[in-house]
């Protein structure tokens, strides 16, 4: 699939074959649109080298996700994230850690439907701002 360009992905389940995403051979993929509500986004999953647009649906058990994407996503011009949290996790530990602005980011979305009892993240929403502030061109 050396000139898939969008894909979009919408089932119960991550698919079987989720090496697809990261895979070296797909280097033309620039829109990654999943949705699995009802299943884990696992860690791993994606190769943000060459995306300009990510947006996930889904279960997070662990943080990191949100590392893999705002480490590596140096090209993500768009990043909407819809989630609910599984486990206790600590996604701020990623917006906290970015030190600097995210150049091509021009869309940013963070909405969180659910989390477990056990989850205790007080600093996840301040991260988030703080990472917000830091990119004043945001829609």
């Amino acid at each position: 699939m050396p000139y898939l360009t969008h894909l979009w992905y919408r089932g119960p389940d991550v698919p079987a074959s989720s090496t697809l995403f990261k895979s070296e051979l797909v280097v033309t993929l620039r829109t990654l649109a999943m949705d699995v509500s009802g299943s884990v986004i696992p860690s791993g999953l994606i190769n943000t080298n060459n995306l300009t647009s990510v947006e996930l649906y889904g279960r997070f058990s662990d943080s990191q996700p949100f590392t893999d994407l705002l480490s590596s996503g140096h090209h993500l011009e768009i990043l909407r994230i819809k989630c609910a949290f599984t486990q206790v996790c600590t996604p701020s530990a990623a917006f906290r850690s970015r030190k600097t602005r995210m150049a091509a980011l021009r869309e940013f979305s963070l909405i969180v439907f659910s989390a477990v009892r056990e989850f205790n993240e007080p600093e996840l929403f301040p991260n988030v701002v703080e990472f917000v502030r830091k990119h004043p061109h945001l829609k």
